[in-house]
C-alpha cells in the first residue's frame, strides 16, 4: 500500500509540468474567431470542431490544419451546399453566359467559341465578404485553411471532366507593384492549400500578369472587359496540353477569369476552367 502511494506520488511533478505545459499552450495558441471575435482554442480537436465541407475534404485533409479562425458556430453560417457553376462561351468577340445544362441550342458553343466552365464554393454574401476582405487587404493569412475548404467546396463540379495527371492549378497572378504592396498573392495561398489536399500542381508561372489594371470592383460593367484586354501572358511551356484550372476569390462578372481562360486557349491548353472560392450571387444570371 505504502509503495504504491509513494509510486503515485512520484508521478504528481511530471503530470503538475504537463499541465502547465498545456496551458501555456493554449494560451500562446489561442485565436479569435474573425466573425464574432470569441476565443478559439487550437488544442481541441479540430474534428469535432469543423466538419468537413464536402467529400473531397478528407479527414486527413482537416487533421492537417494547425489552426482555424472561424469557430464552430460561425462555419454553421456557411451553406456549403450553395456550390455554384457558371458556363462561359469565349469568342473574340466577347463573353456570353450559358445556363449550366445544354437545354437549348442557344446553350452550344458556336463554331468561333470555346468553353470556359467557373465553379465557386459558395455564394460572396455576408460574412464570406467579410473574411474575404480580412484575408486581401489585412493580411490575415491564417483565414488560408478556411478559404481553401470552401474553395475545395465547389471542386467537386468539375473534378468529373478533368484528369488529375494532366491538371494543373494556376492562381489569377497580380500585377508586381500589386503584389509588392500586399505583400503576397491571396490566390497563391489558397491554390497551394487546396492541391496539397488534392494531390495537384501548382504553377504559378503558368500565367503573367503584364499590365497594371484598375480594380474590376470599381468599375461598370462595360469598362471591366476593356481594362482587362491584353493583361495576361501565358507560358506555353507550362500550359499546353493540360486541363487549366484557374483559382481566384471571387467571381463577379467572370471577365477576369475570361481573360485568363483566352490566353490559357491560345497556348494550348486543351481546356479550361475557374474554381474560385465565392461568387456574386447578384451578377449571377443569364446575360
Amino acid at each position: 500500500m505504502q509503495v504504491a502511494l509513494l509510486v503515485n506520488l512520484s508521478r504528481w511533478p511530471r503530470r503538475l509540468v504537463r499541465s502547465i505545459w498545456h496551458v501555456f499552450l493554449a494560451l500562446c495558441t489561442e485565436e479569435h474567431c474573425r466573425i464574432c471575435r470569441r476565443g478559439i482554442d487550437q488544442l481541441g480537436l479540430i474534428q469535432s470542431r469543423f466538419n468537413a465541407p464536402s467529400a473531397t475534404l478528407t479527414g486527413r485533409f482537416c487533421s492537417d490544419q494547425k489552426s482555424f479562425a472561424v469557430c464552430r458556430d460561425c462555419w454553421q453560417l456557411f451553406d456549403l451546399q450553395e456550390q455554384m457553376l457558371t458556363r462561359y462561351a469565349l469568342s473574340p468577340s466577347g463573353l456570353r453566359e450559358m445556363s449550366t445544362g445544354l437545354d437549348s441550342e442557344s446553350d452550344l458553343l458556336r463554331e468561333d467559341e470555346r468553353l470556359l466552365v467557373v465553379a465557386s464554393g459558395i455564394g460572396y454574401i455576408e460574412p464570406m465578404k467579410k473574411l474575404i476582405r480580412r484575408y486581401k487587404y489585412d493580411q490575415d493569412r491564417l483565414l488560408t485553411s478556411e478559404l481553401a475548404m470552401l474553395l475545395l467546396n465547389g471542386w467537386g463540379c468539375i473534378a468529373p471532366f478533368v484528369e488529375l495527371d494532366k491538371t494543373v492549378f494556376v492562381p489569377v497572378p497580380l500585377h508586381w507593384r500589386r503584389k509588392r504592396e500586399r505583400g503576397y498573392n491571396q490566390a497563391a495561398l489558397v491554390a497551394q492549400r487546396a492541391a496539397s489536399a488534392l494531390k495537384v500542381r501548382v504553377r504559378e508561372s503558368g500565367l503573367r500578369r503584364c499590365k497594371a489594371t484598375t480594380p474590376q470592383n470599381k468599375l461598370s460593367k462595360e469598362a471591366r472587359e476593356e481594362n482587362l484586354a491584353g493583361a495576361f501572358k501565358g507560358n506555353r511551356k507550362v500550359l499546353q496540353g493540360k486541363d487549366v484550372v484557374f483559382i481566384d476569390d471571387v467571381c463577379t462578372s467572370g471577365y477576369t477569369l475570361a481573360e485568363c481562360a483566352k490566353t490559357a486557349y491560345d497556348c494550348g491548353a486543351r481546356s479550361v476552367y475557374g474554381l474560385t472560392i465565392a461568387r456574386a450571387i447578384l451578377v449571377h444570371k443569364r446575360q
